[in-house]
C-alpha cells in the first residue's frame, strides 16, 4: 500500500519524533509483533557533484556517520545513470537529492525519502544559500538522518500498521536512546518555561504594584473653581485655587495651596465688592484606589477687603473701603475620579468657619464682608507631576 506524499518542515522533525517516545519506550523490550522482514539498507542517489554546490563524496562520508548513529550501517550509493545494485528485500528506505545535476548557482536542495517500512515517503526543502560550502555536507546528512528518524519513528506509534518491511532492531534501539533523553529535555524545558512565566507574572504584578505606590505618592497639582457662601454676611465669592498635594505614609496627605475670589453684594443702601486672597495649608486623610476621597482641614490666611458704596437714594451714606487680614478654618472633602494615567477630575464641598473677617459696615452694622460660617463647592482638575 502507498501512502500520500507528505512534505515535513525541518523543524517540526524533532518534536513529531518526541511524540513517539512514550510508545516507543514501553516497547522498547518486546519483540517486534509483525514478521515482516529485517530491511538494512539505505540508497542515496545524489548527483557526483564535486565541491558546489556540495561534496557528495564528503556528504556521504558523512551520512555514513550519522545514519550509523541511527542503527543503519548500509548505505548504497549508485552510479549516476545507473540502479543500485540491493538486494528489494533488504532496502529500508531511499533518498533523492534534487536537482538531479550539479549547478553552482543551486540556493537549495530537496531531499526526498521513500521509506519501505511505513510505506510513504516524505519531503523536506533545504536552503543552501546562508550555509557556507564546506558546511554543507554536514547539514544535509544531519537534515537527512531526522528525516528518516522522523519516519521510522511512527512504526512505533499505537495502532500504526505492519510495516512492509522491519528495521534491524539496532534502528529501534537508537531511536529509543536518542529520543528518551530528549523526552526528560523537553520536560524539563517545559517546566523551565512554566517556571519562567510565573516569575515573569509576579514581577509584573511587583512592577506594577510598584509603579502604583510611586504614582499614588507623587506630588500632584489641583486646579479648581470654587465659590464660598457666607450667609451671615449676605455675601458669596467666586474665584480659583491652585494647590500642591502630597500623599504621606498609609492614608496621610497634605495640601499647600493659594486662593483668591471677590464677589459682589447688592444691598438697599448701598453695594460692595469683596475679594479675598490667601495661602491655604492642610492636613487629612486620602483613600487609595482609581477614585480617592480627600477630607481635608485646612487652613486659609490672607488678606480681605471690602469696598462698599452707597445706593443712590442714601444721599447720607458714604462710601467706605476696607481691608484686614483674614483666616478661615474650612473641612474639604473632594472626589477624584480618574480621567487617564495623570489626568483626574476634581468634586468638592467646604464647610468651615472666619476666625479672622472683614466686613463692610452700615449704620455699625455688619451687611456684607467675609465672615461666619463659611459653604462652599469646588469643581476642576488634578495634574499627576
Amino acid at each position: 500500500m502507498k501512502r500520500r506524499r507528505t512534505r515535513v518542515p525541518g523543524a517540526a522533525l524533532p518534536l513529531f519524533a518526541l511524540a513517539t517516545i512514550i510508545s516507543m519506550a514501553s516497547r522498547s523490550g518486546a519483540e517486534s509483533p509483525v514478521s515482516a522482514p529485517i530491511a538494512t539498507t539505505v540508497v542515496v542517489d545524489a548527483p557526483p557533484c564535486i565541491g558546489r554546490p556540495y561534496d557528495r563524496g564528503h556528504l556521504v562520508e558523512l551520512l555514513r556517520i550519522e545514519l550509523a548513529t541511527l542503527g543503519v550501517n548500509e548505505v548504497v550509493v549508485p552510479r549516476a545513470g545507473t540502479p543500485a545494485e540491493v538486494d528489494p528485500a533488504r532496502l529500508l528506505a531511499t533518498i533523492v537529492l534534487a536537482p538531479s545535476e550539479c549547478r553552482d548557482d543551486a540556493t537549495e536542495v530537496t531531499i526526498t525519502l521513500v521509506d519501505r517500512a511505513s510505506s510513504k515517503s516524505m519531503e523536506r526543502r533545504m536552503t543552501l544559500a546562508d550555509v557556507g560550502v564546506d558546511e554543507r555536507p554536514r547539514a544535509m546528512a544531519i537534515a537527512v538522518s531526522e528525516l528518516l528518524s522522523a519516519s521510522l519513528a511512527e512504526l512505533e506509534l499505537a495502532g500504526s500498521p505492519p510495516p512492509a518491511v522491519a528495521p534491524p532492531p539496532e534502528v529501534h534501539a537508537a531511536l529509543v536512546y536518542r529520543l528518551v533523553p530528549a523526552m526528560d529535555a523537553a520536560r524539563r524545558e517545559t517546566d523551565r518555561r512554566i517556571l519562567e512565566d510565573r516569575e515573569e507574572q509576579s514581577r509584573r504584578v511587583r512592577a506594577g504594584e510598584t509603579e502604583r505606590a510611586v504614582r499614588e505618592r507623587a506630588p500632584e497639582l489641583d486646579v479648581s473653581a470654587f465659590t464660598w457662601a457666607m450667609p451671615s454676611r449676605q455675601t458669596a465669592l467666586l474665584g480659583g485655587a491652585a494647590r500642591l498635594r502630597l500623599r504621606g505614609s498609609h492614608a496621610l496627605a497634605f495640601r499647600l495651596g493659594a486662593d483668591f475670589a471677590m464677589g459682589d453684594v447688592a444691598l438697599e443702601s448701598a453695594s460692595a465688592l469683596v475679594g479675598a486672597a490667601t495661602a491655604s495649608a492642610g492636613i487629612g486623610v486620602a483613600t487609595r484606589g482609581p477614585t480617592e476621597l480627600d477630607v481635608f482641614t485646612t487652613l486659609h490666611a490672607g488678606y480681605g477687603f471690602a469696598h462698599g458704596t452707597p445706593s443712590g437714594g442714601a444721599g447720607d451714606v458714604q462710601g467706605h473701603s476696607y481691608g484686614n487680614g483674614i483666616a478661615a478654618l474650612l473641612f474639604e472633602a473632594s472626589l477624584r475620579l480618574p480621567i487617564d494615567a495623570r489626568w483626574s477630575a476634581l468634586v468638592g464641598v467646604d464647610l468651615g468657619y472666619v476666625l479672622a473677617d472683614v466686613s463692610f459696615l452700615s449704620d455699625s452694622s455688619r451687611i456684607a464682608g467675609i465672615g461666619g460660617a463659611v459653604l462652599g463647592a469646588s469643581a476642576g482638575a488634578s495634574l499627576g507631576l
